[in-house]
């Protein structure tokens, strides 16, 4: 099988790839047999980037980028201080003030509004030059709620908080943490099914099993 711009990983059990992830000829044991029922797998694709390193001042710069599609890039540039001012008195910086910023940006960017990998965003939180689709509409919130405060990386899952970005899915989607309970993280992030998604839930235990990094600001 081959999708042009994509790689493919295996089989899932849902058609968005949000549910049960099997490997390319894996052998599964289901008791569905005995109702005579058919179990339906969907084949599970990841867009194929390019990661390009830079060292800049004795600081290593990542950028990911997809690789070349057919739709044209759109590069959103860094957002100033004053548009950044009009939003949140990023100087305060607590965990509900956060969530008030991210939310505000709802109006901006609806629920099920495109955004998908040919919209990129070039943050000024280190590590990464740009990201695009997910991870460019999740460094977008966070530099409009922490402006140009430098991040930190680590791999702690039980120390998420509010205006966090977490690296999930094995390494393929970007999500902003707006709620952080016991259980879940409540998100907002870009290029769902090629849109934006507000307040999606997921369980702390898929965010350890499938989490790559979290991304603070704090």
């Amino acid at each position: 099988m081959k999708k042009n711009d994509y790689e493919f990983i295996g089989w899932n059990t849902k058609a968005n790839g949000r549910g049960k992830n099997y490997k390319n000829k894996a052998k599964i044991k289901s008791s569905t047999k005995k109702n005579n029922k058919k179990i339906v797998l969907y084949a599970n694709w990841t867009k194929k980037v390019t990661v390009t390193k830079e060292e800049n001042n004795n600081t290593t710069i990542y950028t990911i980028t997809p690789m070349p599609s057919t739709s044209p890039q759109q590069i959103i540039p860094t957002l100033d201080e004053k548009t950044v001012k009009k939003y949140v008195d990023w100087e305060r910086l607590t965990q509900k003030n956060v969530y008030k910023t991210l939310i505000k940006l709802k109006k901006k960017y609806p629920n099920r509004s495109s955004w998908d990998n040919s919209i990129c965003y070039e943050w000024t939180g280190g590590y990464f030059k740009k990201g695009c689709g997910c991870a460019g509409f999740a460094f977008l919130l966070s530099d409009v709620a922490f402006y140009n405060r430098t991040a930190t990386m680590h791999k702690n899952f039980d120390n998420i908080k509010i205006g966090d970005t977490i690296r999930l899915d094995s390494d393929s989607h970007t999500v902003i943490a707006l709620k952080v309970k016991k259980d879940y993280i409540v998100v907002a992030e870009g290029n769902y099914q090629g849109q934006v998604r507000w307040g999606r839930k997921i369980s702390i235990d898929e965010v350890k099993k499938t989490g790559t990094y979290v991304l603070t600001r704090y």
